[in-house]
């Protein structure tokens, strides 16, 4: 993972959290320009601190690592429109927030759709 991409992971599930930097920084007793620099991408926290925020945030590893999308069952791609598994793919391969505006997309794609079928 891109240190920028986990740093802006970092950033928005802290503040979804209500957690200010001092906070989180007094927490895992490390100073707060630590803090600051996972969350501008200039460094990464390492494995026992990902644990350490895991526990702070109530959330778990892969949600900070945004890989939770990755680790769920395979399409069966055997029996699947080839685009849709596509789409699939690509749509595994996003950070959350994106993930979030690209089912905001398709949604309105399919309201579309249906306006037009009727």
């Amino acid at each position: 993972m891109e240190p920028i991409v986990l740093g802006e992971r970092l950033k928005t599930i802290r503040k979804l959290k209500g957690f200010t930097q001092i906070e989180v920084a007094k927490h895992l007793k490390i100073d707060i320009n630590e803090v600051s620099m996972w969350e501008t991408g200039k460094s990464m926290p390492d494995v026992a601190m990902l644990v350490e925020l895991s526990d702070l945030y109530q959330e778990s590893a892969d949600s900070l690592l945004g890989t939770e999308l990755r680790n769920k069952t395979p399409v069966d791609t055997e029996n699947t429109d080839p685009r849709i598994t596509e789409a699939l793919e690509i749509m595994r391969d996003l950070p959350d927030n994106f993930l979030e505006d690209a089912l905001s997309n398709l949604r309105s794609l399919a309201s579309l759709a249906e306006k037009i079928r009727s």
